[in-house]
């Protein structure tokens, strides 16, 4: 039984896996008093097919964006135990096989290699296990299926594919239960999976995609809006975000920045009126005056909420 080469790291294990799963059901069916157990494991090896089949369609729709990194991060440890468990189990028949025509019995083979029920079971449980996690990953990205405006092809698990993971209910409620509330300049509560707050591209990423033809849109893909830790008033550094808990509450605030001067007068002292030749631009990040010592935030307005009219903001 021949397989397509696998090599960590690569897109092309996922295919590598659905085709080993493949070769593996052939095998199953090839035996015409098929057990239960045989039976289960190949069903799940379908179910399997079709969920490797769906992550890759995944990854290769993501892997150009800032999604690409953690979805990857997330799926190729859960692929490569597949195919390890696979790769082993189908080593065990070739063994089988190839015992057997020594002994000019081999037309009895099948029956001697699934009399070992325990193993299909072990095996179908420890597929079913990966499966389960690569079908959350693929609900994770439903959850935020607004980010295509309106795409309808942007639901992965749709139809039959849904259907044969419906028994995956506990996961839907885990993406739920995995999340953070991201409460918007209008006061919208915006549920986003922790897996997409690993990094701030990927969070960013998501937030314009939610942003799409809402009002104060053009502040949102410009990057002009800061993160702030809900109830003590600190603006989260972007690059300390994956620090950020399941559960948290965060609030995202507008940056209205000075029409004219404020590249001539960014790092001018309220205070002493000097202007320093080095000042920070970015929202958080304070500049400490050379004259005086006194420290100032860049010249950036941030609120919560939004107060002005609809025309104001767009």
């Amino acid at each position: 039984m021949s397989v397509v080469a696998f090599t960590a790291g690569s897109l092309g294990d996922i295919l590598a896996t659905a085709g080993l799963a493949a070769q593996v059901v052939k095998v199953l069916y090839d035996n015409k008093s098929l057990s239960k157990e045989c039976d289960i494991l190949a069903i799940e090896l379908r179910s399997l097919q079709s969920t490797l089949i769906m992550v890759e369609f995944a990854l290769q729709r993501y892997g150009s964006t800032p999604l690409g990194e953690p979805l990857a991060h997330f799926a190729k440890p859960e692929v490569a135990q597949c195919y390890l468990a696979l790769k082993v189990f189908e080593e065990r028949i070739v063994a089988c096989q190839q015992a057997l025509s020594l002994t000019g019995i081999a037309s009895l083979w099948r029956k001697i290699v699934w009399a070992v029920s325990d193993e299909t079971a072990v095996l179908s449980a420890k597929l079913g296990h990966h499966r389960v996690k690569l079908v959350t990953l693929l609900m994770v990205l439903n959850s935020v299926g607004w980010m295509d405006s309106g795409n309808q092809s942007n639901y992965l698990i749709e139809g039959r594919m849904y259907t044969e993971n419906r028994g995956c209910s506990r996961s839907l409620h885990g993406v739920k239960d995995h999340t953070i509330e991201v409460v918007d300049p209008l006061g919208e509560t915006i549920p986003i999976p922790i897996l997409f707050c690993v990094t701030w591209e990927a969070f960013d990423h998501v937030l314009k995609g939610y942003s799409k033809g809402r009002i104060g849109e053009h502040y949102i893909q410009q990057g002009d809006y800061q993160i702030i830790a809900s109830g003590i008033d600190r603006v989260i550094d972007r690059s300390k975000l994956g620090q950020v808990q399941v559960g948290e509450r965060i609030e995202m605030s507008i940056v209205l920045r000075s029409r004219k001067g404020i590249r001539d007068n960014l790092g001018r002292c309220p205070r002493c009126s000097h202007l320093n030749t080095v000042a920070s631009s970015e929202p958080g990040r304070w500049t400490r005056c050379l004259q005086c010592s006194d420290s100032f935030p860049p010249e950036t307005l941030a609120f919560r909420q939004i107060k002005t009219s609809q025309q104001e903001m767009l």
